[in-house]
């Protein structure tokens, strides 16, 4: 306050002294400019205030009556802003690889590191005013990001491979949501997938404890109706609609058309942007290097999109100008009232190595972990690469109640393996059945532990909410066989045919099948068929054929004709498998079934035993 007062006596006195010297007209103002700015920029110029104050206003406050109010004029001591060096803490050996990120980060690889290191590098940021956020240590790793000014560098290191991938930022570490705010609980955290049509892409919505939304993806562009309407359910009503983090997993237009719409569908972020409040936008951009490596493969059915390098950022700041817009990278964890958000995987991590052919590659995979209980695991579109890192890095680190299944229901090579160390019963699949039992892939034995040991739920049959705690239980209903089921065959001979199960062996290759008449109300709610079969060696593929309504029983030139689910060789150690099929299209169907065919067996003299076959409630 002193150094005010001496400011002000100054300029009374250089006032009066320009009063005297009027003939020179404007130039003792001149002179006292000069004068002012010389003493600001001068001595005591990093700490003084920055006063903004009229002509006016110094003569008010010259006048010796003048009383300040102590409270409006308290001197303020802002704190100079810090200058961060983000390259203080990296170790002194270079790097083995590097990448520079989308998001201008640059990652370093260092091979043959240790825990050790990790913690002198840590450490050493620490000592240079860096603030340490979310350190983890887990089974298989070790990870921690430094924030310093708006300088940032996340640390990641895989104990088992020894090696330390470090990405260090000049810019967003001021944004990152490291903020861990008390809340009030007004609701059960839950998991949810919107009822998008059955080739509606991908989007996932979890509920948090304090009724806000963290939502992964957003489906093709005619998706964001459904989203809104899902959002105003679950909240209870269309009025304050809080999305504390909007996850884009990856640059695909079935992943983020929701959000951004076409020439054909307005999307979420310009239709609905008054009408919900968005905090923070996450996502893992890949720089246009590595996607033009990607196109360079000339793969036809490769998907290569820039939108995360042009239209995202200028979308997102258009409609949501409050939004945080944060790239992310693998070892951050977030906080969001109850629940942790961790980023497991981010592209870079294989990325740095080598660009593989499949963008799906470019996926996060993120788990979501409640402190009230309950786990989500997301995998987004991982491929074979990512899934396999993924994989190889971890594995109590996923444990988890839920699952989202990769790449729209046809999964990947290392997804059979993440399931069971995931521990999962409910199965979330972004697609329809047109994916699910799509059998062209080799990795059918994901689908058979699923259909074996939990819950699944696909797209087109209606929005469905499981809390994230909860355990799913694996399908079953009613069961069709009993004694004296009546059976019409083709091309096989039947040597058994009760309650216990149906056994018989192919005679003719042509068209062997089982059929008979049945009476499934799915008024009542049953909406799928589950046949559990042994004994059919590499039988490739299967149909299921159904009557309803008014078709003649039996008469299946006129019924549905359906792929039976996943087909393919057993998971080692099952004794039998699980055929799903859904039914009409799962919840607008409401005739009764009045006969069923079933069409297995592809060799001749294969002997194939039926031992359940249950019509079953989604």
């Amino acid at each position: 306050m002193k150094k005010f007062f001496k400011a002000v006596a100054l300029l009374s006195a250089l006032l009066i002294l320009s009063a005297s010297l009027s003939s020179c007209g404007l130039i003792g103002l001149g002179i006292i400019g000069y004068l002012v700015s010389s003493k600001v920029e001068g001595e005591g110029a990093d700490t003084a205030p920055n006063f903004d104050i009229s002509r006016d206003t110094l003569f008010e406050e010259s006048d010796p009556d003048y009383k300040p109010d102590n409270d409006e004029y308290e001197e303020i001591t802002e704190e100079p802003q810090r200058e961060y060096d983000v390259l203080c803490g990296l170790p002194e050996r270079e790097p083995d690889k590097t990448l520079i990120c989308g998001d201008g980060a640059y990652a370093r690889k260092y091979m043959s590191s240790d825990e050790k290191e990790f913690y002198e590098i840590c450490d050493k940021y620490i000592s240079e005013g860096y603030t340490e956020h979310c350190p983890r240590d887990t089974e298989n790793t070790l990870s921690a990001t430094l924030v310093g000014g708006d300088t940032y560098v996340s640390l990641f290191f895989r104990k088992g491979d020894r090696d330390l991938v470090i990405v260090s930022s000049k810019e967003g570490g001021r944004s990152l949501p490291f903020d861990y705010k008390s809340y009030d609980q007004i609701c059960d955290t839950t998991f949810t997938q919107p009822g998008l049509t059955q080739a509606g892409g991908m989007c996932e919505i979890i509920r948090i404890a304090d009724g806000r939304f963290i939502i992964f993806d957003s489906g093709n562009p005619q998706e964001a109706d459904v989203i809104y309407n899902t959002l105003c359910d679950l909240n209870g009503s269309a009025d304050n609609i809080r999305i504390a983090a909007w996850v884009f997993t990856h640059s695909h237009g079935d992943h983020y058309g929701g959000f951004e719409g076409n020439n054909t569908y307005e999307g979420f972020a310009n239709k609905y942007k008054g009408k919900v409040e968005v905090e923070y936008v996450l996502y893992a951009p890949l720089a246009m290097k590595e996607w033009n490596q990607m196109q360079s493969y000339n793969v036809s059915w490769n998907t290569i999109d820039h939108y995360f390098l042009k239209e995202f950022p200028i979308r997102v700041k258009l409609c949501f100008p409050e939004a945080k817009l944060i790239p992310v990278h693998a070892g951050q964890v977030f906080r969001f009232a109850d629940v942790s958000l961790e980023i497991l995987f981010a592209p870079e991590h294989i990325y740095i190595d080598s660009v593989p052919v499949n963008s799906n590659n470019t996926s996060l995979a993120c788990r979501v972990v409640s402190e009230h209980g309950g786990a989500a695991l997301i995998m987004a579109d991982c491929e074979t690469e990512a899934g396999l890192w993924v994989d190889h890095t971890y594995t109590s680190e996923l444990q988890a109640n839920i699952m989202q299944m990769t790449h729209h229901g046809m999964v990947a090579e290392a997804d059979l393996s993440i399931m069971i160390k995931s521990g999962a019963t409910t199965f979330f699949w972004p697609s329809g059945e047109d994916k699910y039992n799509n059998t062209d892939r080799p990795e059918k034995t994901a689908k058979q532990y699923a259909a074996r040991y939990g819950e699944n739920i696909l797209h087109g049959y209606g929005t469905m909410t499981r809390p994230l705690n909860y355990i799913g239980q694996p399908a079953c209903g009613e069961e069709l066989l009993r004694d004296g089921l009546g059976l019409t065959t083709n091309g096989v001979t039947v040597t058994q045919n009760n309650s216990s199960g149906i056994v018989y062996t192919v005679t003719n290759t042509a068209d062997p099948y089982i059929a008979f008449e049945t009476d499934i109300d799915i008024d009542s709610g049953y909406n799928a068929i589950v046949i559990t079969v042994s004994g059919m060696g590499r039988t490739e593929t299967g149909n299921l054929y159904y009557t309803s309504g008014d078709v003649t029983p039996l008469d299946f030139e006129n019924g549905n004709k359906k792929t039976l689910g996943a087909q393919g060789t057993p998971y080692e150690g099952f004794s039998d498998r699980k055929l799903i099929v859904y039914l009409g299209n799962g919840e607008n169907f409401t005739d009764k079934i009045t006969s069923i065919r079933i069409d297995l067996g592809a060799s001749k003299n294969t002997t194939i035993r039926i031992t359940s076959i249950q019509a079953y409630k989604l």
